[in-house]
């Protein structure tokens, strides 16, 4: 039998969801501007929780919605929700946090 359809789409209109490499996946699945929730988790070095809510502020140039921060074991989990008005930001946050050493995961 010929493959399943991995596009998770109906169909319609012939857009498929498949991502090729390089692709930019906000572009595709969020409409601009949004609010969204990043995730970061990393060491709780210095003013972890702070520095990745102010990365946020920076790209925006809004205040962040929200922040939560969570605990566990030797890492500490920080939710940053911005208000983004491209995908770009997007990115440029995220490129921020691979920057910090003390990021171990990002999402």
């Amino acid at each position: 039998p010929p493959p399943a359809d991995a596009s998770g789409g109906d169909g319609g209109e012939g857009e498929s969801m498949q991502l090729g490499k390089g692709d930019r996946v906000f572009d595709r699945v969020l409409s601009f501007p949004c609010e969204f929730e990043m995730r970061v988790i990393g060491i709780p070095v210095g003013p972890f929780s702070s520095d990745m809510k102010d990365i946020v502020e920076k790209v925006t140039g809004k205040e962040v919605v929200a922040v939560s921060v969570r605990d566990k074991g030797k890492y500490r989990s920080v939710r940053v929700t911005g208000s983004f008005d491209n995908a770009d930001q997007l990115y440029e946050a995220y490129a921020l946090f691979s920057k910090d050493k003390r990021v171990k995961f990002k999402f």
